[in-house]
């Protein structure tokens, strides 16, 4: 596998393990379908809010998933002191770092990670 589709495969992951559980699981939360202790206080919470302004967060747990991806992979692009590596198949170590034009930047586009691998709402206003 050559190092663009280790850094691709490792975006199809990122989107599907964690931006395509996150979103659903705030949608959950809000829409009452979560009996957690702590989701029973934000139920509550919402009971006591105008139906728009419900609407009003759920169409932003997206952008806020997408923000913390965002400065999440802008960390580890940034900081020296970590990288995200992949094994390729002959046995070598990849740094994604270094195989990316900017981590925080391959999600964002009609070719980054979100549009291509993600089955969760996203709406680009770039």
């Amino acid at each position: 596998m050559n190092t663009k589709k280790l850094l691709d495969k490792f975006g199809e992951t990122l989107m599907k393990e964690v931006r395509d559980y996150a979103i659903p699981h705030w949608d959950s939360v809000i829409g009452g379908k979560t009996q957690t202790t702590e989701a029973k206080i934000i139920q509550d919470n919402l009971s006591k809010m105008k139906k728009e302004d419900i609407e009003i967060i759920i169409n932003i747990i997206p952008k806020i998933v997408d923000t913390t991806l965002f400065y999440f992979l802008r960390m580890i692009e940034e900081d020296d002191g970590f990288d995200l590596v992949a094994d390729a198949e002959n046995g070598d170590k990849v740094s994604l770092r270094e195989e990316s034009w900017g981590l925080a930047g391959e999600l964002y586009n009609e070719e980054g990670w979100i549009a291509k691998y993600s089955k969760e709402r996203y709406e680009e206003i770039y």
